[in-house]
């Protein structure tokens, strides 16, 4: 059995059961689940950063991880971005806070026209268009 965050080397998966090695062994395995994971896009403004900002106290970059956390119970949020992924999170998050904001630094949004239109006829949902977070 492979450690949680192991590093790999080599993965065989011409054929059952798979290969794994690590730097200490080989392992087989009938299912491999390769979890590379994503990073969020951090903003860069006063109050942002980790070690004095508001970052995990109040600033977020998962709504389905934090959204329901009771900092975010109905009280006003803010989502920031313009994209497919931005709408999403903005949806979602009507579950849980009194009003949600999308913020979105230019005059029209990239996300495609059906989620769009889901985050424009949802009522708890107002975009803030050219406006950008300085502080």
């Amino acid at each position: 059995m492979l450690r949680t965050f192991q590093a790999f080397q080599k993965v065989d998966l011409s054929c059952c059961p798979f290969k794994v090695w690590t730097d200490e062994k080989a392992v087989t395995a009938d299912t491999v689940i390769i979890s590379t994971g994503a990073v969020a896009k951090r903003m860069d403004f006063p109050g942002s950063d980790e070690a004095t900002g508001f970052w995990n106290k109040g600033i977020s970059a998962c709504a389905v991880c934090d959204g329901a956390a009771p900092i975010f119970r109905n009280k006003p949020i803010a989502v920031i971005g313009g994209g497919d992924s931005a709408m999403e999170e903005a949806n979602f998050l009507t579950k849980y806070g009194s009003k949600v904001y999308i913020i979105h630094r230019r005059d029209s949004l990239r996300a495609s026209k059906i989620m769009q239109q889901r985050a424009r006829t949802n009522p708890k949902i107002e975009i803030l268009y050219n406006t950008v977070v300085e502080q």
